[in-house]
């Protein structure tokens, strides 16, 4: 007997492929927002600790749901997402700490790569993929705690997965930016970040067909 996830029928794969695009649809929405609140100063961006909160689940958690729905069980994917939401808190929290850098508003370039806030995203982002690889090695060998062998290759085929998705992004999303500094103003930055998403959650949602291939002949136990 051959089973594709543990809590969900083999007949409801398809249903991955418009489920990781709404997925993209909702963080280049929530993204955009943030950006919009920033750019004007509106709440909650006049709340730090709030704001770089949902910043980092905004970029975060999406990208950790992209890759583990059809990999974890339902709850599985709830436990994962309470503990990635917990550390993203703590980064929040360590940001809010150590005061505000200085963040140009006009450029949300500045904002993401020219304050220490960044610095904390490569860790709240370096400790989050440490952790999914762990979460879906553990998920694939059954154990709560996955063998060596099964973290290294979770972690090596998550970041291959997400390197080929950036450059998908990559290849989209500069000449919208160069089209955008041409004809659209500062504020106008949605139709960018709204390609740019959908094309990431397309691209891992491709990257993770291979996957999907060895993963329906996973044999269940009972």
């Amino acid at each position: 007997m051959q089973t594709v996830l543990p809590d969900m029928p083999a007949g409801q794969t398809g249903a991955l492929a418009p489920l990781r695009l709404l997925i993209g649809f909702l963080q280049a929405a929530a993204l955009s927002g943030l950006l919009v609140i920033h750019h004007d100063n509106l709440w909650p961006g006049k709340s730090s600790y709030l704001f770089s909160a949902l910043l980092m689940a905004s970029l975060f958690l999406p990208v950790l749901w992209l890759s583990g729905f059809g990999w974890l069980s339902a709850s599985q994917m709830r436990r994962w997402s309470c503990g990635a939401l917990s550390l993203i808190l703590v980064f929040a929290a360590i940001d809010v700490a150590g005061g505000a850098g200085a963040v140009t508003p006009q450029d949300e370039t500045a904002f993401f790569i020219q304050t220490r806030f960044g610095e904390l995203l490569l860790g709240a982002g370096l400790m989050l993929y440490t952790g999914h690889a762990m979460v879906l090695a553990g998920a694939r060998e059954r154990r709560w705690i996955a063998s060596r062998a099964g973290c290294l290759s979770c972690a090596w085929k998550f970041g291959l997965q997400l390197m080929l998705s950036l450059l998908a992004v990559a290849a989209l999303g500069i000449p919208l930016r160069m089209v955008r500094a041409m004809w659209m103003g500062p504020c106008e930055a949605w139709p960018v970040v709204l390609a740019c998403g959908v094309g990431f959650a397309g691209a891992m949602h491709l990257t993770d067909s291979a996957r999907s291939g060895k993963r329906a002949a996973l044999p269940s136990q009972r």
